[in-house]
């Protein structure tokens, strides 16, 4: 889980340009998140960390912090999909 908090916090930290996200921030909330940024995030996770998000996945929550993320990628994996 560690290693994928920080894969997460690296690729927030390289495409935002900000550092020091703290695991509940809310990642929407900062200056130069768009509606492009949130495809990339989808795309980095399933390419990075080899699982599949469906339509359910998507939720904002699902999203909105380093903490959510982490938590995403590993209910996904537990679930066998990728």
């Amino acid at each position: 889980m560690d290693d994928t908090k920080a894969q997460i916090r690296a690729f927030l930290e390289r495409s935002l340009g900000h550092s020091g996200f703290g695991d509940e921030e809310d990642i929407f909330g900062m200056a130069g998140v768009t509606s492009l940024f949130a495809i990339e995030l989808v795309l980095h996770i399933e390419e990075a960390f080899g699982v599949a998000l469906g339509d359910n996945d998507l939720d904002r929550d699902n999203l909105r912090s380093v903490r959510a993320l982490v938590d995403l990628v590993e209910r996904k994996r537990r679930s066998g999909s990728g």
